[in-house]
């Protein structure tokens, strides 16, 4: 059982610092993410997660695409 609690004050939501640039790209600027060549995928999904999140919390109409380069992932702004 879980004990029920009144009064307890809710705390500010913690804000952290953002792990992409999304909100700083110029359309045609990009961003590298480096990781080794069996780790591409997985770091893509990341991306594309992370970036889901803040479109759809800040409301954004910013494209993006994403793909593989010899140094790891590489992220374009497209609009």
């Amino acid at each position: 059982m879980y004990k029920i609690e009144k009064n307890v004050k809710i705390l500010p939501r913690n804000r952290k610092i953002k792990k992409y640039p999304f909100e700083n790209l110029e359309i045609g600027d990009s961003f590298l993410v480096k990781c080794t060549e069996d780790k591409n995928t997985i770091t893509g999904q990341r991306i594309r997660a992370s970036f889901g999140s803040f479109a759809k919390y800040y409301k954004s109409k910013i494209k993006i695409t994403i793909r593989a380069v010899d140094e790891g992932m590489r992220t374009w702004r497209t609009e």
